[in-house]
């Protein structure tokens, strides 16, 4: 299987911070957490960045009482949020700054 590219970037942050080495069963609860985080930071930004109409939208999928569709709110993301994909690269960016130095300290 595949890995999904939130695994592939939290991948490369232990391994710019030093952290690829861990002890596996270790490494593998830090890599849920780092994600975790990661997509805390992630869907913060989305939040920021919605407008009213965008967050009344959001709350509807997210009250359906069924796992939102991933692709319907990828759509709902791009055409509400301007500069959709810059933003959330950038989210990233910042993230793994963030990340590092707080592990290299």
């Amino acid at each position: 299987m595949p890995a999904e590219p939130i695994d592939l970037f939290v991948e490369d942050l232990l391994k710019e911070a030093n952290l690829s080495s861990l002890p596996e069963d270790f490494k593998d609860q830090y890599v849920e957490k780092v994600k975790e985080q990661l997509n805390r930071h992630l869907g913060l930004t989305i939040m920021e960045n919605l407008d009213e109409e965008g967050l009344k939208e959001f709350s509807k999928l997210m009250t359906t009482g069924k796992t939102p569709d991933f692709n319907r709110m990828q759509v709902m993301f791009s055409h509400r949020i301007p500069d959709f994909e810059q933003k959330m690269q950038k989210a990233m960016v910042d993230f793994a700054k963030n990340f590092v130095s707080a592990v290299k300290k």
